[in-house]
C-alpha cells in the first residue's frame, strides 16, 4: 500500500503522509458509494445469509455457487503470537484469508467471509460463517473445504486421489470437468487482486483497514463485471 500512497502523492502533489491521511478518509466513501450502487457483497455481520442470496440470485439454484478462499499477504508481525496466527502453511508467508462464494456464470462475488488470519483452515473459515438455507443448492469447493456441511447444500468436491492407487478414467473425467467449471471462481479471485491494496504485501497498521480493503476490491470487481455484462 506504501508504494501507492508514494505514487497518489506525486499524482496529486502532497505528501505522502497527507496522502494515507487521505486514503483513510475516503475509504469509507468509497466503501459507502458500492454499497449504495448494490455492488458490495453480502457479509455476515450486515445480516445477509445464503437464503437471501438466493432469493435475489433465483438462477442460482440451477446454477450452484463457486466457493473458495482468498490469501493475501501481509507484513511479519512483531508479535510471536501474532506470527504464528498470521502465517500460512500453504502459503509459506505470514496472510489474511477471506472465504468468497461466487456467481459461477457472471464471477461476482456474492457473499464476502469474515477477515481472518492465514492459518486458519478454508473449511473452519466457512463453518464459522455459519451459513443456512431452506433452499437447496449446490456449492463447488476444492478438497480444502472436505467435510463440510451445510443444511440444504449439497457440497461438491473433486474426486480425491486414494493412497497408494490411482482414479478411474471417469472420475478423473469428471474432475476435468469439475476444474473447467471451478476456474470461474479463480477468474473472480483475480479480478479482487487487479486491485493492488489486496494484491502487495498489506502494511498498514490501522485496525479493521484490511477488511474494508477487501470489501471495496470486491466491490470494484462486482461493478466491472455488471458493466462488462451491460454492455453484451
Amino acid at each position: 500500500m506504501y508504494p501507492l500512497l508514494f505514487l497518489q502523492g506525486i499524482m496529486f502533489g502532497i505528501e505522502e503522509g497527507n496522502t494515507c491521511i487521505w486514503v483513510h478518509r475516503l475509504l469509507p466513501l468509497l466503501d459507502e458509494a458500492l454499497g449504495f450502487a448494490h455492488k458490495k457483497p453480502a457479509r455476515k455481520h450486515r445480516g445477509r445469509n445464503l437464503e437471501e442470496l438466493l432469493r435475489d440470485f433465483p438462477e442460482l439454484k440451477e446454477l450452484g455457487i463457486l466457493g473458495d478462499g482468498v490469501e493475501r499477504p501481509t507484513r511479519r508481525p512483531k508479535d510471536n503470537e501474532k506470527q504464528k496466527k498470521q502465517y500460512s502453511g500453504k502459503k509459506k508467508r505470514h496472510t489474511r484469508k477471506n472465504i468468497i462464494l461466487t456467481n459461477p456464470e457472471t464471477t461476482e462475488v456474492l457473499f464476502l467471509g469474515t477477515t481472518q488470519d492465514g492459518t486458519m483452515h478454508d473449511k473452519k473459515a466457512l463453518d464459522d460463517e455459519t451459513l443456512k438455507t431452506d433452499i437447496p443448492v449446490n456449492l463447488g469447493v476444492d478438497l480444502g473445504f472436505e467435510g463440510l456441511e451445510i443444511t440444504n447444500v449439497q457440497v461438491v468436491l473433486p474426486w480425491k486421489k486414494p493412497k497408494g492407487k490411482e482414479l478411474t478414467e471417469l472420475q478423473k473425467q469428471q474432475n476435468a470437468y469439475f476444474a473447467k467449471r471451478r476456474i470461474k471462481v479463480e477468474h473472480a479471485i483475480a479480478g479482487i487482486k487487479r486491485n493492488r491494496s489486496v494484491q502487495d504485501i498489506y502494511r498498514n497498521i490501522k485496525e479493521g483497514t484490511d477488511d474494508i480493503l477487501m470489501t471495496i476490491a470486491c466491490g470494484l470487481h462486482n461493478l466491472r463485471v455488471a458493466s462488462r455484462y451491460q454492455k453484451t
